[in-house]
């Protein structure tokens, strides 16, 4: 077997077959284990960090600190992202690669990715509102359903809208589309990894904010499920990352954004 280099691999998308040539057969097991860390870890992180702030909220006497906690998730997500850009980078440093590696990023394609992660955002949008209604209608019998986001007072709102979408949209993509579907690709397969990556992707969304409501977990999993099974096929077809976290940029800005602008009930 050619040992492809670190460096080479950092000129282009980690694919199956460049991660291949890249590991010898006997550390594949670790590899897939690896891409199940990295599966799991964004929901341990958010339930870690909602307990965080709410023993905050506990010591300033709050209620309902739990409950108070989880109207901060766009806030506290970014300690979900800090966690993980963490957790990557030592995985990363196994295969002596770096974090920018697994992006794919070329300078000379910037613009053409823009405009495709925006016409991928034109897709995503309504395939997000087709989702929210199917998981309300079976999980709640109606189309209407909790919303996962809250008002904030204004500073938070402005982070909100400003600075947790680019951090949450990179590190999603990062964590299930750059880091862990190639290196279960190389273990179990096509079709099972996108079987495994979706739903465990879709999942995390129970845990964000995680409340004690099944309903609502379900609720979760099912409105996540054909936005993130859109973005995996279209990352297993194109191994571009730079326009999905673009689109993914751009929904979550825009989520973001219609909370701030509606008026608190």
């Amino acid at each position: 077997m050619n040992a492809t280099s670190p460096h080479d691999l950092a000129r282009r998308p980690a694919t199956p077959a460049v991660q291949a040539d890249l590991v010898a057969p006997p550390d594949r097991r670790w590899l897939f284990a690896a891409a199940l860390l990295a599966l799991g870890a964004r929901p341990v992180l958010a339930a870690l960090m909602q307990t965080l702030i709410a023993g905050l909220f506990l010591l300033q006497g709050a209620a309902t600190p739990w409950a108070e906690a989880g109207r901060w998730l766009t806030v506290y997500g970014s300690g979900v992202d800090m966690g993980c850009v963490l957790l990557l980078a030592l995985l990363l440093r196994r295969e002596q690669l770096r974090l920018h590696t697994l992006v794919g990023f070329a300078r000379g394609r910037a613009l053409r990715d823009v405009g495709v992660g925006l016409g991928l955002l034109a897709l995503m949008l309504p395939l997000g509102v087709a989702g929210g209604a199917f998981g309300a209608s079976l999980a709640y019998g109606t189309l209407q359903a909790p919303v996962p986001l809250s008002h904030l007072p204004l500073w938070g709102a402005i982070y909100s809208v400003v600075v947790w979408p680019v951090l949450w949209a990179a590190m999603e993509e990062l964590t299930y589309l750059g880091y862990a579907l190639p290196r279960l690709e190389l273990v179990a397969g096509r079709w099972p990894t996108l079987l495994l990556v979706v739903a465990c992707w879709a999942a995390q969304h129970a845990a964000m904010p995680l409340v004690a409501e099944p309903r609502f977990w379900l609720y979760r999993f099912l409105s996540a499920l054909p936005v993130v099974l859109f973005a995996t096929a279209v990352y297993q077809r194109t191994r571009r990352l730079t326009p999905l976290i673009v689109a993914h940029w751009g929904a979550d800005c825009a989520s973001a954004l219609l909370v701030a602008l509606i008026p608190a009930p």
